[in-house]
């Protein structure tokens, strides 16, 4: 299965491992608090259709986008930058994908 890796600056297409330490560690050290990574497949996992994480005021905001009543929603936590790391990889190795129960809805703006 081809995963897909996306950055502000980036979009790369069957991506690697590397390519998404890569981007989490800029992510994860860069000074640009708008830096971000989004990773999906080309289908739905456990009903999650994408993970993505951002750093806002040193905080690691991770969240995975489901599908809540046929409605598209996101699903986020603050993580530890070793356990963001480790969601990404796990989705990307084996399939699989955050237990959302420690995970709060977004709220629509």
């Amino acid at each position: 299965m081809a995963y897909t890796v996306r950055t502000q600056m980036y979009e790369i297409t069957d991506c690697t491992l590397d390519n998404i330490k890569e981007f989490t560690n800029i992510m994860l050290n860069g000074e640009d608090e708008k830096e971000f990574i989004v990773l999906y497949a080309p289908e739905e996992i456990n009903g999650i259709s994408f993970l993505q994480a951002a750093v806002h005021n040193g905080t690691v905001t991770f969240q995975a986008g489901v599908k809540i009543d046929g409605r598209p929603e996101v699903m986020e936590k603050k993580v530890s930058n070793r356990r963001c790391y480790r969601y990404l990889r796990d989705y990307f190795l084996e399939g699989v994908t955050p237990d959302l129960s420690g995970f709060t809805l977004m709220k629509r703006m």
